[in-house]
């Protein structure tokens, strides 16, 4: 109709403005999208091989007994154990971190013979090797308690290790014995200073801080710091074995 104005009215069921949304105090989580796993990165660690002359009963042999725990490989065959780090006393360098990249490499190889006969057989097992020294260590093992250099195959081995930056490594060998964990506690200030040492020439300066030291100076004896004997440890004296600790058993 003409100026007749038409209003519309809105009804509920035509409401011009949406229903209101419920409110939703705990509102759905987003959904995550999977993430591919992560590889698991495994450090490179230093193998340990032993050339095993037989001249020890294997029953009380630090070197058999480390194989029986898999720490490490016995080659009755010298050739089998190929290229290492030949630990050999009469060596003319001494082992230190320079030698890491070598044992990450190609490992480290120990010889367990007897003393009477060490320095004949090291010079035939230099070829093809990298022969190096320890520097000075107290053995901890029974038959040579205190001594310095006279080292186990086991005592030689643990070292190197440490020497290498493998310390935990070395903890795990000497735990094999009751009496290995001495091992550390006579030598742990030397072998901390050999450790951080970047260079052979830097290892030979360190080692006489504690040659000049008094031998005597703290150190117990084996039965005052709880030390089995050898016989009741398992571990045969250097002279009832004819395996003269570590130069001759590792180093």
């Amino acid at each position: 109709m003409k100026g007749c104005r038409v209003s519309w009215i809105p009804t509920p069921q035509h409401s011009p403005l949406p229903h209101p949304v419920p409110f939703d105090p705990q509102p759905p989580r987003p959904t995550l999208l999977p993430y591919p796993p992560i590889p698991s990165i495994t450090m490179p660690s230093i193998r340990i091989k032993i050339i095993h002359a037989g001249q020890d009963d294997p029953r009380k042999c630090s070197a058999r007994k480390m194989a029986r725990f898999g720490l490490a490989t016995i080659c009755s065959d010298p050739a089998k154990a190929g290229r290492g780090i030949l630990l050999d006393p009469f060596a003319e360098r001494v082992l230190s971190r320079e030698d890491l990249p070598a044992a990450l490499r190609w490992g480290i190889i120990g010889l367990d013979c007897s003393w009477k006969r060490a320095e004949e057989v090291f010079p035939s097992l230099r070829k093809g090797t990298i022969p190096r020294s320890l520097p000075f260590l107290l053995a901890a093992n029974p038959g040579r308690y205190g001594r310095p250099f006279e080292l186990s195959t086991l005592e030689a081995c643990a070292a190197a290790l440490y020497i290498l930056g493998e310390g935990s490594r070395a903890s795990e060998l000497l735990r094999i014995y009751t009496w290995g964990h001495q091992f550390l506690i006579l030598n742990r200030e030397p072998l901390d200073e050999y450790a951080s040492a970047r260079t052979g020439a830097e290892v030979v300066e360190k080692q006489f801080l504690f040659i000049d030291r008094p031998q005597d100076s703290g150190i117990e004896s084996a039965e005052d710091s709880g030390i089995e004997s050898a016989e009741d440890s398992g571990i045969e004296s250097a002279e009832d074995s004819g395996i003269e600790s570590t130069e001759n058993a590792g180093t």
